[in-house]
């Protein structure tokens, strides 16, 4: 995994080395990068997938969790022995909608939060003294973005020629170099499709495509080897 300031450097050179371009300024285009590629719908990171107990308590419905990346959350369970149960996921519409006083066995629960993260659950309904168990809540982050020049890529290997890739077409695009930028693009949208594509064989028999204009997964046309 390379740290920020070796893949920075690489970003640069590809930049062609340009003094005006401040070291804050580069690793926007690398962090920006990292953000995209660290979305589910281009790739799963086992990284980002996590899980944390959160302790019910009687009479109370909302939750903090201690993650605060917290991209999305994936599922809720109710750990108790014997009778454990997946809670059912609802929006807030839904949830505002029933009567909040409603005390009992939590059946359902939804999520909330601010700036991209879903940082807190709220149940329905309201656990009663008999339901103050411990919940399981499967996780999926956002990464901690890259600031010192030692923050290692959190990533495998693969996914540092993607990091600079990325940067660098956003660095061309921001400079208005967008010939050059479209090439990069398409460097970066290959290399994504090839780690991706690679890692999905087994699994798929048609691997999917990223489609860097449209945010869109796709089945790939044509098989390529």
């Amino acid at each position: 995994m390379g740290t920020l300031n070796e893949i920075r450097d690489l970003v640069r050179f590809n930049l062609d080395n340009r003094s005006d371009l401040t070291d804050a300024r580069v690793d926007g285009w690398i962090n920006q990068t990292l953000l995209h590629v660290s979305k589910p719908e281009v790739y799963r990171h086992p990284q980002l997938e996590t899980t944390e107990l959160v302790t019910m308590v009687a009479g109370t419905s909302t939750y903090a969790l201690a993650n605060t990346r917290t991209r999305f959350v994936e599922g809720v369970r109710n750990t108790r022995a014997l009778q454990g149960y997946q809670l059912l996921k609802k929006n807030k519409r839904w949830l505002r909608e029933r009567v909040q006083d409603t005390l009992g066995r939590p059946s359902h629960y939804t999520t909330f939060g601010t700036l991209g993260v879903e940082n807190n659950i709220q149940v329905w309904p309201t656990p009663d003294a008999s339901w103050t168990d411990d919940l399981e809540v499967e996780e999926y982050l956002v990464p901690v973005l890259l600031t010192g020049d030692a923050d290692p890529s959190p990533f495998s290997d693969d996914w540092d020629e993607i990091l600079i890739a990325g940067g660098t077409w956003r660095g061309f695009r921001d400079l208005q170099k967008f010939v050059t930028a479209d090439s990069y693009r398409e460097t970066y949208a290959n290399l994504v499709n090839e780690l991706v594509g690679r890692d999905k064989l087994e699994a798929l028999s048609d691997p999917i495509e990223y489609d860097l204009r449209t945010g869109a997964a796709r089945a790939r046309t044509q098989r390529r080897i």
